[in-house]
């Protein structure tokens, strides 16, 4: 029964991969402190089960990650001279997505807005980046004392502990989480879908690869884990991550991520 269930599972997996290429799955740890602060200033929180009690992380940072990308591509769109503003980035270059049989689904979508969604024109994004957080430390029975002078330093916390006493439990709650003690597995998809993306200007037509925007997707989202960092201030929320060793899957080599936008906009 159970060899049944695995090979449906295997084959449910297979046809999900087929409908929704994966261009990249990795598996990152944190190399700075990760520190959250819920709104009682909490980093972790207790969770039970039938035979132990252990800490669970209390975020989840797929939107942060989605946020922060999209702020670099817009920023990087800037730098480059085609825009003078977040918005104007944004909708820039204007793109014509079209069916398989030539017929328009969507015209002037910008290169952010195509990567990871728009309400105006309505697009869905056509990546979309999963996340799974794992806790490698769940005791943390070492962490029993915490620095609350380094802690005082960060104005939210400072706000939320004060004039309050905390027992060890609680300190143990709101203390950052240390480093190679976060183990984040990310995954993009493509949506399958049968897209042909031109750039047309004046008399010039130029089609765009696939394989082009897969490789700008890839470096925009491990440029902002691995340098930028994610969070409200990187270093006071998941901070920043980088892959371990070689456990990264994806047929393409992480990229310059200002030569792809080049790449994919230019005539020849």
């Amino acid at each position: 029964m159970a060899s049944q269930s695995q090979t449906l599972r295997s084959i449910v997996k297979e046809l999900t991969e087929k409908a929704n290429p994966v261009i990249l799955d990795a598996t990152l740890t944190n190399y700075t402190p990760l520190l959250l602060g819920d709104y009682k200033g909490r980093t972790k929180e207790v969770a039970y089960s039938k035979s132990q009690t252990y800490y669970t992380i209390l975020a989840d940072p797929t939107k942060a990650i989605i946020g922060k990308s999209r702020w670099l591509l817009r920023t990087l769109i800037a730098t480059i001279g085609h825009a003078g503003t977040h918005s104007e980035a944004e909708k820039w270059p204007k793109l014509t997505l079209r069916d398989c049989k030539g017929n328009i689904i969507v015209k002037g979508i910008g290169l952010t807005q195509l990567i990871y969604g728009s309400t105006s024109p309505r697009w869905k994004g056509l990546y979309t980046i999963q996340t799974q957080i794992t806790l490698l430390d769940k005791d943390d029975t070492d962490n029993s004392v915490v620095n609350m002078d380094f802690l005082n330093k960060i104005p939210r916390l400072k706000l939320l502990t004060l004039n309050k006493k905390r027992t060890k439990s609680d300190k143990r709650l709101i203390a950052p989480i240390d480093v190679n003690k976060v183990q984040l597995r990310l995954r993009i998809t493509r949506r399958n879908q049968c897209l042909k993306i031109t750039l047309e200007n004046n008399n010039n037509t130029k089609q765009i690869e696939i394989t082009e925007l897969d490789k700008l997707v890839i470096s925009i989202t491990l440029i902002t884990l691995q340098i930028l960092g994610v969070g409200a201030v990187a270093n006071r929320g998941f901070g920043r991550f980088h892959i371990i060793g070689n456990k990264v899957n994806t047929q393409y080599k992480e990229d310059n991520p200002i030569s792809n936008i080049i790449k994919i906009t230019e005539y020849k």
